[in-house]
């Protein structure tokens, strides 16, 4: 949509919500006056519209995705949507180990909740120097310039390349059904992050990846 963000802030928005008896989301916006979005609201049927900001309408008509919803609050899970994830238990300072883009997500399982992520602003997302693999970190609820202990530069850009690798082929095999992604899955993840940010600078090798084929569709019944 080639609208700026100053038409979107002349409206209000709001976002169908979808239950498709797994997930609950929004995967469509529209735009209503704003002097009209209280009644809209108050007319349409109990858990069917969510109300959004000019921003969120904007990121979502410029960018794509989905917005997940949370069915007990019917609030969205990632109000954000763009969030730092580090180790909440780690002593601070800690690295930040992945930046997630979480409606873009296509399985909101593997996704920590919003209380255990830092959320990041639009222009910091796009910023590349902000935004990046390595040299950022945690501390205080913020996030900061953060240098870890030195790790081989070689196995760090094996363990990027494994994880790009990896975190494609798993979400080409769940993104047509609705799979939990596996527990081994996740920690293989978290092992190749944890080089590649730092937080294991005594690691040698890449950890043996998990076997995906055995990812399959669910049969018919």
């Amino acid at each position: 949509m080639s609208a700026n963000f100053r038409d979107f802030e002349k409206s209000a928005w709001v976002g169908a919500i979808v239950h498709d008896g797994e997930t609950t989301h929004v995967n469509s916006i529209g735009e209503v006056a704003q002097d009209a979005l209280e009644a809209f609201l108050a007319a349409a049927p109990s858990r069917t519209y969510l109300a959004f900001t000019a921003l969120q309408a904007r990121l979502f008509y410029e960018r794509g995705g989905w917005v997940w919803v949370d069915p007990t609050t019917m609030q969205p899970r990632w109000p954000e949507r763009y969030y730092a994830e580090y180790r909440t238990t780690a002593p601070q300072p800690t690295p930040v180990i992945r930046w997630i883009d979480t409606w873009l997500e296509p399985n909101y399982r593997g996704i920590p909740s919003k209380e255990d992520l830092i959320p990041v602003t639009v222009d910091e997302w796009d910023d590349k120097d902000f935004h990046k693999l390595t040299g950022k970190g945690v501390q205080n609820g913020k996030i900061i310039d953060y240098t870890p202990t030195a790790v081989d530069p070689d196995l760090v850009a094996q363990a990027i390349t494994a994880l790009d690798k990896f975190r494609a082929e798993l979400f080409r095999r769940i993104a047509s059904y609705d799979f939990d992604i596996p527990p081994e899955c996740v920690a293989y993840q978290k092992q190749l992050l944890d080089i590649i940010s730092g937080v294991n600078a005594q690691a040698a090798t890449l950890p043996v990846a998990p076997v995906l084929s055995s990812l399959t569709p669910p049969n018919p019944s």
